[in-house]
């Protein structure tokens, strides 16, 4: 028998299960959705059963039906150099045709899919698709886990990021003085320090905010995945045409942008909004400014529902998340701000996804997936 089955038959557990502090910020996050936000709340039956399912859920195997990835998106173009070394130099690499801004899509299908969509996954800046992964301190991400869920899931690496490679033409040109120094793209990463504060896991490296839910002890891990990103203001429109070019080849889909890739994400909507069934925006482009004129009627016209994700320590962005809800409302747009404090979830930082409640999130975002109807009947 399946152990499943064996832990539901316990009282002792079952009990746990219904007192669990999971499921009591569920219910507070089904009442705070119809307190002041924009949206319907879900239903608070059976979240009992639904918290054992999901404590069940983490254990055992996944029956997959198919995994693989491909590229979307590209171009050809002819590079006069491909190397930092004079062409002349019989050990550099020749000129020739490469091809760029092209987007790395890593795919897994589960046997039972229990929604009529995949979900797509695009990290942030300075990430890769590994931030959906294994958490930095060795738990289950919400790749997989949404996958255990029955979705299919879709893990992209942004253009000129991490798989999807880099075009470093301008750079080699830069370095054998054959342009200006201005020409090479710019680049960032994240220090230690920046990360730590911008991301709001603490006032200053090595100083968590009080009951932080990040894995502080696992910090290292989680730096290692840090990566340089393309800053240029070209890499929007590089990073909007792949995500079309995706859409385009796996059909309608449930987008989860994280940060940077929000804007990326509701212009990829406006210009395919017969191809979005749902956004579930996790701190991405959570503010009027980050659509194009005209943007968010698009997105309404198509009954696009948003949710608008939020963690701890910000209540600037749930004001102004409040107020893109509010306007697309009044657009006729369905959009439900789901800021965690305000649901009883404390110390949540902008990485939530990598934190000790991951999957208390993800259990949110798949209620309200099953709210706005996207659960296969």
């Amino acid at each position: 028998m399946r152990r499943r089955t064996a832990s539901r038959r316990t009282p002792d557990s079952a009990k746990r299960a219904v007192d669990t502090p999971r499921d009591t910020s569920r219910r507070e996050f089904l009442k705070a959705s119809a307190v002041g936000l924009v949206g319907t709340a879900l239903a608070p039956g059976a979240l009992a059963a639904r918290a054992v399912t999901a404590a069940d859920d983490t254990r055992g195997a996944i029956v997959i039906k198919k995994q693989g990835s491909f590229f979307v998106g590209g171009t050809t173009v002819s590079a006069p150099v491909n190397d930092g070394i004079p062409p002349t130099d019989p050990a550099a690499f020749p000129p020739g045709q490469i091809r760029i801004n092209q987007m790395y899509v890593q795919y897994q299908i589960p046997e039972s899919q229990k929604f009529g969509f995949p979900i797509v996954l695009w990290h942030g800046g300075g990430h890769t698709g590994k931030i959906f992964e294994t958490t930095p301190d060795g738990r289950e991400g919400w790749a997989t886990y949404f996958l255990r869920r029955g979705l299919a899931v879709y893990n992209i690496d942004g253009v000129n990021r991490g798989r999807s490679s880099y075009d470093i033409t301008n750079i080699n040109l830069v370095r054998l003085g054959l342009a200006p120094a201005l020409d090479i793209p710019r680049i960032n990463k994240y220090a230690q320090e920046r990360a730590w504060t911008a991301f709001r896991i603490g006032p200053a490296l090595g100083t968590p905010f009080s009951g932080s839910r990040f894995p502080v002890e696992a910090f290292e891990q989680y730096s290692n995945q840090l990566v340089p990103a393309y800053r240029d203001p070209i890499e929007s429109d590089r990073n909007i045409a792949a995500a079309v070019a995706l859409l385009d080849r796996i059909g309608p889909a449930i987008m989860l942008p994280w940060s940077q890739s929000g804007t990326f994400t509701w212009n990829a909507a406006i210009q395919r909004p017969q191809l979005v069934k749902a956004v579930v925006s996790v701190e991405a482009g959570q503010t009027v400014g980050s659509f194009p004129p005209g943007g968010l009627n698009v997105l309404a016209g198509a009954n696009i529902p948003m949710l608008l994700v939020i963690g701890d320590h910000d209540p600037n962005r749930v004001a102004n998340a409040k107020i893109l809800a509010n306007t697309y409302a009044s657009l006729g747009g369905n959009a439900t701000v789901l800021a965690l404090p305000e649901a009883g979830i404390f110390g949540n930082a902008h990485v939530m996804m990598t934190e000790t409640n991951n999957l208390e999130i993800a259990d949110l975002i798949i209620d309200w997936l099953k709210k706005v109807g996207k659960e296969q009947k």
